[in-house]
């Protein structure tokens, strides 16, 4: 049984490679589009060994035998899925000079991003964590609002393939993400509905 889920030994293990972030709804937000600045988005490696590793693999030691990365690195995979998710729930990321001194500013730090195995006897266990910290700040009346967003994805499965693995990932990025995306949606929405109302 654990043949399914270990590498033999002396095998070398290749590394993966995610593929690109594929927003889950297939519906866009039917609000009109709102246009906000984004200042920032940052990345915090969750390996400080090695900042663009976004995984690992391990063999039935536990012990790390491969790494899981992007293609483009983590900071600008991120910035890709965060742009796709917002487009989707009804925002459009401009530039500062493009929407003048009032508008809406936004800035995003990913914490965490990344999924790991842990291996029993028979089985392994997937966990994988995206924490995105969200800042979006009003010019016009100074309000600014802060929120963590946080992703969790774990399945136990008998062989922890590279696909396996990856797909724990993204459905932990997407958890995170979209919830995100529409919740910042709503934010600006609101804040428009309010400075229309003031007289």
């Amino acid at each position: 049984m654990l043949a399914l889920h270990m590498p033999a030994a002396g095998c070398t293990v290749p590394n993966h490679f995610v593929r690109a972030y594929r927003v889950a709804r297939t519906t866009p937000s039917s609000r009109a589009k709102i246009s906000i600045v984004l200042d920032a988005l940052e990345y915090a490696p969750t390996m400080k060994s090695d900042t663009e590793a976004v995984g690992v693999k391990k063999n039935g030691f536990n012990r790390i035998v491969a790494k899981l990365y992007t293609r483009t690195g983590a900071a600008t995979w991120l910035t890709n899925a965060f742009t796709a998710e917002l487009d989707m729930a009804g925002i459009r990321l401009q530039r500062d000079e493009a929407l003048g001194a009032e508008a809406p500013h936004l800035r995003i730090i990913v914490t965490q991003f990344f999924v790991e195995p842990s291996f029993g006897f028979f089985m392994a266990e997937l966990q994988a964590v995206t924490i995105a910290d969200v800042e979006v700040s009003f010019p016009d009346n100074g309000a600014k609002y802060t929120r963590r967003f946080v992703g969790r994805d774990i399945s136990t499965e008998y062989a922890a393939t590279d696909r396996l693995i990856e797909r724990r990932l993204l459905l932990s990025c997407q958890k995170a993400l979209a919830l995100a995306a529409e919740e910042i949606a709503k934010l600006v929405e609101d804040h428009q509905t309010q400075g229309q109302a003031r007289p």
